[in-house]
């Protein structure tokens, strides 16, 4: 049954319906951000002046949410298993999802909520207003459920785990003993209440992302004799006939694209609703100029990063596995690295890790408590998650295991469906905020 929802969900329907409805967003609200990007970038600019965070501030939430497992071992892991031509599918997904990531931002926006604990949004308020009445809830509860999962497993297990994985990969320390560490750093924030942490992404963000692309330049300067010879590799890979079952519809399943667009997912969540969270507490005057900063957001998460990592890793190892398989992911990070800035590199790389592994953390307890809020008021639900939450830091750290990965992607999964179809129904709203935005 997990293997027929991987194939034909995750592996054709998924990728379809991002890319497709992608593509049809483009058209639908006239490419403004591409025919007229003086006037849509002009948000950089703007400060605000309503409640809330900074939109600034909001992005670098976000991203804390995005960067970090999704940069470096999801991207090895697709190579992995999905070889080099999954580079191409996780890019197109990418640029796809752009405007998914806008759109969807622009409805959170709208539909938030001021609560006692400050501005609360997602797609599970918008799902509701939708459907309204009892129907809404139910929807908006069943996604708010699997952003709960997801928060549990990618944006927590799979996070604590890649430190434990870099730290065991430069010294003898026990992944228990990491595990331990981090989890009591981590539970010292979370249970302190996670509900402004803009001014900690703010600094670790920006700050880890200008480290992390220096290294990639690195790596890609001393190995540019291959540059031509890598991209080549990718595209005939991404194309191949010899990948697919047979016919178009065996392309479409072929493990170039799944692995390709469900790490893409993985990497920037454009469509599956959950940055939207952190983009919903912005203090925007109009949402579509928030939305605005989810293009840049994907931008920066999967164009820039992501295709560095893979360029990286392709550079030094040209079938792109280097002999590693699943499990070994960020082995090979280290190996790629490595092979052009020496050992220091995976002491640079494991601080990467820890704190793009750490501010992910932090965030994802913040999505896992404002779904959390949606779904019940209790004081004490609140207090077993965050328990529940730290211990899975440490659970992450010390063991892990495929099924994990397959949970993750069961929940983003799902939730991208569920958000896809609600996107193509409020799209006339979206395109309303946006006509009142370009005027």
């Amino acid at each position: 049954m997990s293997d027929l929802f991987g194939r034909y969900i995750l592996g054709a329907a998924v990728p379809i319906m991002l890319i497709g409805l992608g593509i049809f967003f483009l058209f639908y609200l006239g490419f403004f951000f591409i025919i007229k990007p003086k006037k849509a970038f002009s948000v950089l600019r703007s400060s605000g002046s309503g409640k809330g965070v900074s939109s600034f501030g909001a992005l670098t939430v976000a991203l804390a949410g995005t960067l970090g497992v999704g940069n470096i071992v999801g991207v090895a892991s697709a190579i992995i298993l999905g070889g080099a031509g999954a580079v191409f599918w996780m890019c197109i997904s990418a640029c796809a999802a752009m405007v998914l990531k806008y759109a969807e931002i622009v409805l959170a926006h709208k539909h938030r909520r001021q609560s006692n604990d400050g501005i609360r949004g997602g797609a599970m308020y918008y799902i509701e207003d939708f459907f309204g009445g009892r129907i809404g809830k139910t929807f908006g509860s069943i996604f708010a459920i699997l952003c709960l999962v997801n928060s549990l497993s990618m944006g927590c297990m799979l996070q604590s785990n890649a430190v434990s994985s870099s730290l065991g990969e430069i010294s003898d320390i026990s992944p228990a003993l990491t595990g331990a560490v981090l989890a009591l750093i981590c539970g010292a924030v979370i249970l302190r209440g996670v509900h402004d942490i803009s001014p900690l992404t703010s600094v670790v963000i920006p700050v880890m992302t200008v480290l992390y692309v220096g290294m990639s330049a690195v790596v890609i300067w001393q190995f540019r004799d291959g540059i031509g010879e890598v991209l080549s590799l990718i595209l005939s890979e991404a194309f191949s006939v010899e990948s697919a079952s047979g016919g178009i519809f065996g392309f479409l399943l072929s493990s170039q694209i799944r692995y390709g667009c469900m790490r893409g997912l993985l990497s920037n969540e454009a469509g599956c609703g959950t940055a939207p969270i952190a983009h919903a507490a912005s203090r925007a005057e109009k949402s579509a100029e928030q939305g605005i900063w989810g293009i840049i957001e994907v931008f920066v998460d999967t164009v820039l990063l992501c295709t560095l990592t893979a360029l990286s890793i392709l550079l030094v190892f040209g079938d792109g596995t280097g002999g590693f398989a699943t499990g070994e992911e960020m082995k090979l990070v280290i190996a790629s690295y490595g092979a052009a800035l020496g050992g220091k590199s995976a002491i640079l790389m494991t601080v990467m890790v820890f704190f793009f592994a750490f501010a992910t953390i932090i965030c994802w307890a913040y999505y896992g408590t404002v779904t959390l809020g949606y779904l019940t008021k209790s004081k004490w639900a609140q207090r077993i998650f965050k328990i529940v939450y730290i211990a899975c830091v440490f659970i992450g750290a010390c063991r892990i295991s495929g099924i994990v990965w397959q949970i993750s992607d069961f929940a983003l999964g799902s939730m991208t469906v569920i958000n896809l179809i609600i996107l193509f129904l409020m799209r006339k709203e979206i395109k309303k905020e946006t006509e009142l935005f370009m005027r």
